[in-house]
């Protein structure tokens, strides 16, 4: 749960799914990696060293100076996971602040 988002992730056991060919990447179904984009640059850095505690692995340390922080972990099953912070104001000149329904 994140706000007003729900992140959903399964696993189906029945009818059990065929096992991945070795080398699959999360590509191969046309994603590059899950995104969470944080509010506040602590709570990114204290879910990176939770997930660091679990077994994932870091691409990169998170910046902690002004401006965006991002970093990538991927789990044991080369899910890559994309934390994202960046401030407010920065939302519309990167590209992420939502359009109006009738723009999409």
């Amino acid at each position: 749960a994140a706000g007003d988002v729900f992140l959903e992730v399964v696993q189906y056991h029945e009818p059990k799914g065929r096992p991945r060919p070795e080398g699959h990447l999360l590509s191969d179904q046309g994603l590059l990696n899950f995104a969470l984009r944080f509010t506040e640059r602590r709570r990114l850095l204290r879910l990176h060293r939770k997930l660091l505690a679990a077994g994932y692995t870091s691409n990169n340390v998170p910046n902690t100076g002004p401006g965006i922080s991002v970093a990538y972990v991927n789990d044991d099953q080369g899910f890559s996971v994309e934390l994202l912070y960046y401030p407010k104001a920065l939302a519309a000149p990167i590209g992420f602040e939502p359009l109006a329904l009738t723009r999409r």
